[in-house]
């Protein structure tokens, strides 16, 4: 099922929409901001917002580079509120031939945070 970003009536607005984890990729400096400020003006950053506040694991991947002074201090935010931050970086230790190798690295990070189990990538030292 899918949602209008501006309807802050629907169920994944609301804390009691139960959900494992919350993964907002591509995440925004701006949607950032929000969810780090607790400010709900959309959908995203709301769903943001009641994921942390009710403990649940909440993914960031940050799209933006470079990063000025004041996302950095969102990140941090961020963090402490419970959120992890997973920039969308690509490493190149697994020598990549196909852009789809670097999307799936940065998908495998992203299944790895969920405790979920893929082979998109090759690990360290295989």
């Amino acid at each position: 099922e899918s949602y209008d970003n501006d309807d802050l009536c629907s169920p994944p607005a609301s804390g009691s929409f139960l959900t494992d984890a919350t993964v907002i990729i591509p995440c925004s400096l701006k949607t950032l901001s929000a969810i780090a400020n607790g400010y709900a003006d959309t959908l995203i950053s709301r769903a943001g917002i009641c994921s942390l506040k009710e403990g649940r694991k909440t993914i960031l991947v940050i799209r933006e580079t470079p990063l000025d002074l004041s996302s950095l201090e969102n990140m941090v935010k961020a963090k402490k509120s419970g959120a992890i931050i997973l920039p969308a970086s690509p490493a190149f230790y697994h020598n990549p031939k196909r852009v789809e190798d670097l999307v799936d690295f940065i998908v495998g990070k992203v299944l790895d945070q969920l405790g979920l189990k893929h082979s998109l990538f090759k690990r360290w030292g295989q």
